[in-house]
This record gives C-alpha cells, structure tokens and sequence, in this order.
C-alpha cells in the first residue's frame, strides 16, 4: 500500500477497489462496468464501455449518496475521470488521451500509470471517502470542489478528520456560494 491510501481496503472494510496499477482481464473489466452501471438498461453501454476499464480505483459508498444525475462518466479538469454509479460504485480512472470520436471506440490503456496520475486518482478517492464520511452526495462539481480543496494537504493527511473536516466544509460553502 501506498502512503497515499491508494490500496488496500475501501472506507467500508471491503477489499473490493483495486490499487491504481491493476489491469483486468476482459471478464473482470465486463464485471466492474456492470456493477457500476448497475441498471439493466445500461447493458449495452457497459458493453461498449468495458474495453476503456484498466488501471483505476474502485471504492464503494452508500447508493444514497450517490447524487442521480443524466450521466455517470465524468471527466474532471484535474486529468482524472470518475464514474459514480447509482448502486454506490464508483471508479476512478486516469482520463484517457483518446475519446471514441478519434479512437473509433474506447481503448484500453495497459501501459503503467504514472506517478503523477496515481497521486491524482489517490487524492480523489480519498475525498470521496472523505465526503462520504460526512454524509455530502457524490456528483462531479462535489467531488471536484473537495479535490481543490484538499490541494494544500498532503494525500495521506486528507483522512485526518480534522483536515478531512476543514476540507469538507470548504466545499460544502463553496457548493452554497454556487446555488445562492
């Protein structure tokens, strides 16, 4: 395991995520993509989409605070993409280089992630567990805001509670000054 908590096991004790450089087969990427999909009518994208599954973190919360929107992929600005599944799974992934409109279909990427993206992806997954943690919903702008503000924190420091708290309430006011 890393010193940024990017291993080992999820909030919730279960060895279910991978660390950031795992690669799965086919059948285990069609697995994953299904649980994160979770919805039947999401077959055929999970289909489609498990080819672009290789080197990312899983981590599991609660499915109420997964936040229901028209999307579940999204790309942050930080260079790393999540999924956030209605079921609670969410995957997070280094943002490929290469979209579907210039791929002709997603490509997996099995070269070793760098270091610079394993941090990204090991920052994020502790601010999802560190939302979780203080009951905000998951949705991209959350998640995002959480990541700007754990900037200033080391990785492995972000699931201290007093930072994760200091952090969290960071975004929870700038989500605010955004509605309001």
């Amino acid at each position: 395991e890393t010193s940024s908590g990017a291993g080992g096991h999820n909030h919730y004790g279960h060895g279910i995520h991978a660390g950031p450089r795992n690669v799965y087969g086919r059948r285990e990427a069609h697995c994953i993509c299904c649980w994160l999909c979770g919805e039947s009518k999401q077959v055929d994208l999970c289909e489609s989409f498990e080819n672009q599954l290789g080197q990312g973190v899983l981590v599991q919360v609660s499915p109420s605070l997964v936040k229901r929107q028209k999307t579940h992929f999204h790309d942050l600005p930080c260079g790393a993409s999540v999924i956030l599944g209605n079921n609670g799974f969410i995957w997070i992934y280094p943002t490929p280089e290469h979209k579907e409109e210039e791929a002709g279909g997603f490509i997996a990427n099995l070269e070793p992630v760098s270091l610079a993206d394993r941090e990204v992806i090991s920052r994020l997954r502790n601010c999802v567990i560190s939302l979780v943690t203080q009951r905000m919903m998951l949705y991209d702008t959350s998640i995002l805001y959480c990541y700007e503000a754990s900037l200033p924190h080391q990785i492995k420091d972000i699931l201290k509670p007093e930072i994760m708290e200091e952090i969290v309430m960071e975004t929870r006011q700038r989500l605010l000054e955004q509605e309001g």
